[in-house]
């Protein structure tokens, strides 16, 4: 089982995994591998499955599990005690490590960061951080929505906000600084403090994508809309495939020139309003 994989600055390839242990009774053995190009090289066993790694800008890999987190450097490892849930971990602009229970590395030992009981809402739990371009740090929880740490102040975010969901599972963030929040319910952008849900309907316009999966014809009807929307089609990596208007009754697109496989469509009215779906291309 591999958990998480990380590339460092010499493109060697950090794995967090566990494994059978045939030495004596077969049993799980975690494990952190290396990979240089020809074999998996075990470089350290652990007490428990480490979930997530983290490479800092001195190639030091950090692996994080549910109890600690452990540095490996030089062929050396050392653990820490770190929380009680450690889903992601990452380096904020001032060098110093943090994990998803809301606690900060301050050289020799984890700190709590002031406030974290602000994560720990009845029987709630972090599930994962992230930190933007202005050094706010991001956790998202699993029955209280989004916390935003700015270093004094913690900032939540739920369902009332916007949010499509206070069940959060993941967070991201762009290089726009935009934050992303992956949801049951869904995904929600987060962009200058104004939390939108990326829905099929929106406030003002109704959008409607059939049949999905498409073979040939794909249909767009639009309902409560007043002008013209612009219509792109793009592919996985990001690429701008066709781009057309879409008069106010909808229109239909032709998919047979395109490949089987995923596809996303984006749809913006002139007032900035977005529509995005993902739609699939078959074969016949």
């Amino acid at each position: 089982n591999v958990y998480d994989v990380k590339t460092d600055s010499r493109g060697i390839l950090w794995l967090a995994a566990s494994m059978e242990d045939s030495t004596s009774l077969p049993m799980s053995m975690p494990v952190l591998l290396k990979y240089e190009g020809h074999d998996f090289e075990i470089v350290s066993r652990f007490d428990e499955p480490y979930t997530a790694l983290l490479i800092d800008s001195n190639d030091v890999v950090w692996a994080a599990n549910a109890i600690d987190i452990c540095r490996y450097a030089k062929d050396t490892t050392a653990c820490y005690v770190a929380g009680i849930i450690n889903n992601s971990i990452a380096i904020d602009k001032n060098g110093f490590l943090w994990s998803s229970d809301g606690y900060r590395f301050d050289g020799e030992s984890f700190v709590a960061a002031p406030g974290r009981e602000n994560l720990f809402n009845g029987m709630d739990f972090p599930s994962q951080m992230a930190i933007d371009q202005h050094n706010n740090k991001w956790f998202v929880t699993f029955q209280s929505g989004v916390w935003k740490f700015d270093g004094e102040t913690w900032t939540n975010f739920t369902a009332q906000d916007g949010l499509a969901s206070n069940k959060v599972f993941c967070v991201a963030v762009d290089r726009q600084n935009h934050k992303w929040f992956g949801t049951d319910a869904g995904i929600s952008e987060l962009i200058d403090s104004e939390s939108t849900q990326i829905q099929e309907q929106g406030n003002a316009v109704k959008v409607n994508l059939y049949p999905v999966p498409v073979y040939d014809q794909m249909f767009i009807s639009l309902s409560e809309l007043q002008e013209p929307v612009s219509f792109q089609l793009y592919d996985i990596y990001g690429h701008v495939l066709c781009s057309f208007q879409i008069d106010i009754d909808g229109t239909s697109f032709d998919m047979r020139k395109y490949c089987p496989g995923a596809y996303i469509v984006v749809i913006k009215t002139a007032t900035g309003q977005s529509f995005r779906k993902q739609v699939v291309k078959i074969g016949q």
